[in-house]
Parts: C-alpha cells; structure tokens; sequence
C-alpha cells in the first residue's frame, strides 16, 4: 500500500502532514522545533542551512514539495521553503503562544 497508494491514500497522506505542521507536533523539524531559528530565518528568505536545517535537508519540505500543486487549492501552499518556514513558525506561535 505505501509503497504505491491510491490517489485516496496520496490526499489522506497530505493532509496528515499538514496537520502535524498545524499542531506543532515538531515531526520533520530540526530538533524536533518548528520555532527554530533555521525557519525564522526561512520564514524571512533564507534559503540557506547556516541555521541547521534548510530546503535541500528538510525531508518533510521535500516530501510536501513532491505533491502536486492541486494537492495545495485548499490549505496553505507550502511547496517553497519561504512559505513552508513561515507556517510553521506561524503554527509554532499559535499553539505555544510565543
């Protein structure tokens, strides 16, 4: 099945991602710490990994980048790094307040 799900399963997959960046589970982020300043920085343009983390490194970024576009019509669009970084600096804030 994983190794080659239905379109059903592919939707199902994406929106699980989503939601893990939408509840600050911290899955995929470096140290576990979607505040980390490496998407602060991200969040800001930085496409680099000077902070411990960036797009070419980022295994959650690369598998949410492999979807295509229309998987993107109704969440946030988080196939760039830039806006990738920025929801989930924005997630981070909302759930912990900081």
């Amino acid at each position: 099945m994983i190794s080659n799900p239905s379109a059903d399963e592919k939707y199902l997959i994406f929106k699980a991602l989503i939601h893990a960046i939408a509840t600050n589970s911290g899955i995929g982020f470096h140290n576990q710490d979607q505040g980390h300043p490496a998407y602060e920085a991200g969040a800001q343009g930085d496409y680099s990994a000077k902070w411990g983390d960036g797009p070419d490194q980022n295994k959650l970024f690369q598998l949410l980048k492999s979807f295509p576009n229309e998987y993107y019509q109704f969440g946030p669009n988080l196939s760039d790094w830039q806006s990738f970084c920025a929801y989930a600096v924005e997630s981070y804030r909302k759930v912990t307040g900081r």
